[in-house]
């Protein structure tokens, strides 16, 4: 019995792949994320030898080429081959700058090292890392813990039929395998690690604990390539305050807890300091992870009255940015900032862009971000209390759109299936007499609300909030599973209690 759900757990992942992958093939993405900086230096180490994560700038050119022809997919992809040919004449070599962090470069160097420099080669790589946490998610949990990967892929699937992959604006923002799915990655990971975090050493054994290993090294990756994926720690930091409370009345279990988180730490602090050391030019620049401070900043425009009061003068860069403090294209109010501002007034130009991004650039946008907050307090009650909550609400309404006539009879018929299997799994549990569907489903609005600061940090949109689509389609798959649970107990509670008194 054990067996079959195992099997159906790694059908419901296998489904969910093919679907990805022949919608990825239907509707393929600009990567308008990634295409300045991580795509070319992906492919200047797989074709031009360059060290992961820095790109060749002649290969760049070709890239950033498409910002004045026009970005598009067919265009991307045409620029891929031309570069991938090898004939581009080398340049000098430099690292990303998109604000991203290294985790992206890191990602995508490995994948087309692997795989090609291609643009299925990303989605391929982030397919079969997503498979091995399945496989130890698996191999690992046999009881009704195991509930938890048909449900995500049951999640996952019927969200490649919205907007997510069927409106070209969106999809060129979060291609499979680009920064803003990634942290779709790090779930299955965190799950493992929280309920192994609850559960007492002594009844684990030494393959659950490499297991446990390999889960915690993909959650490293998972927030080095995608900074915000950083909630994820939020539920194992609950796992582990469980866990102390359940030992901290036994000084020999309390000591076993402890020497297991302190063999976790060991595993994180080794794995993320080889990760980085890979692509250490991030961090001789201080760029290792993804900006925070730049967004939180440039979320401010949101707000109708932006450029609040008198910063526009205050913050006079029109002698780089013509167009100043800007509602139209939030992102240069960063750079225009960092331009203006008065400890770098005397500082040339050269230098200005090449800090943009940098760790003194995130310094002053935090500096200014709080002056601005301080000196414009209704302004900020209404963006955090009016505003932020209200694009939140449209990105869900948006995100319970299906569409499913942008898709094809296979992504269809593969989502059908996937979803089939999610109710069979359900119905079968109940049947047996093991309930699928149980309080440890409470985990799924914890990890929703872990994933909602993010979104007032920043912003919420499609593509920025693919996290929180996500646990809004498992809360509604979950409670699809209690209710097929309750509905298959009151029909079979009549039959058993007939065939029982048939049988005396």
């Amino acid at each position: 019995m054990i067996a079959l759900r195992s099997n159906l757990s790694f059908v419901s992942f296998l489904l969910y792949a093919a679907a990805a992958l022949f919608a990825v093939h239907e509707h393929p993405s600009a990567w308008a994320l990634e295409h300045e900086g991580s795509l070319p230096a992906a492919i200047s180490h797989a074709v031009y030898g360059t060290r992961v994560g820095l790109y060749d700038t002649n290969v760049r050119n070709v890239f950033m080429e498409l910002n004045r022809t026009g970005l598009t997919a067919q265009s991307l992809s045409n620029a891929v081959e031309v570069v991938s040919q090898g004939n581009i004449p080398r340049g000098g070599t430099t690292l990303g700058n998109e604000g991203i962090g290294a985790g992206q470069p890191l990602f995508m160097g490995v994948a087309a090292a692997l795989f090609g420099p291609h643009l299925y080669s990303f989605s391929a790589l982030f397919l079969l890392l997503m498979g091995i946490a399945t496989l130890a998610f698996i191999a690992r949990f046999g009881d009704e813990r195991l509930f938890m990967v048909p449900l995500a892929f049951a999640a996952l699937s019927v969200m490649l039929l919205t907007p997510l992959l069927s409106d070209q604006e969106v999809l060129d923002q979060v291609p499979i395998g680009g920064n803003r799915i990634f942290g779709m990655l790090g779930v299955l990971p965190a799950l493992h690690l929280y309920f192994d975090l609850r559960e007492e050493q002594a009844r684990v054994s030494s393959r659950a604990a490499r297991l446990s290993k390999l889960q915690l090294v993909l959650l490293v990756l998972t927030i080095l390539v995608r900074s915000s994926s950083a909630y994820l720690l939020g539920l194992l930091a609950l796992g582990a305050f469980e866990r102390w409370r359940s030992t901290r009345a036994d000084r020999n279990r309390r000591l076993v807890f402890l020497r297991e988180t302190r063999g976790m730490l060991i595993v994180a602090v080794v794995s993320l300091t080889i990760m980085v050391a890979t692509v250490y030019d991030y961090l001789l620049y201080g760029r290792v992870f993804g900006n925070v401070w730049h967004r939180a900043f440039v979320s401010l425009s949101i707000h109708p009255e932006w450029p609040f009061g008198n910063l526009r003068e205050v913050y006079d860069c029109t002698k780089y940015i013509p167009e100043g403090l800007t509602r139209r294209h939030h992102d240069v109010n960063g750079a225009c900032v960092w331009f203006a501002y008065p400890a770098n007034r005397g500082r040339p130009g050269g230098q200005l862009v090449e800090g943009v991004f940098g760790p003194a650039y995130e310094a002053t946008l935090r500096n200014v971000l709080f002056s601005v907050l301080r000196s414009y307090p209704r302004q900020a009650f209404e963006l955090y209390f009016y505003y932020k909550p209200l694009l939140l609400w449209q990105t869900l309404t948006r995100a319970v759109d299906i569409e499913w006539r942008a898709f094809s009879g296979p992504v269809l018929g593969l989502v059908g299936l996937q979803v089939l299997l999610f109710l069979g799994f359900t119905v079968h549990g109940t049947l047996i007499g093991r309930p699928e569907a149980t309080w440890r489903l409470a985990v799924i609005p914890i990890l929703f609300v872990l994933s909602l600061p993010s979104q007032f940090l920043a912003w919420s949109s499609l593509h920025t909030g693919v996290e929180v689509v996500f646990y809004v389609y498992c809360l509604a798959a979950a409670a699809l599973a209690l209710v097929v649970q309750a509905s298959v107990r009151t029909i079979a509670r009549p039959v058993r209690m007939a065939g029982s008194g048939g049988i005396r």
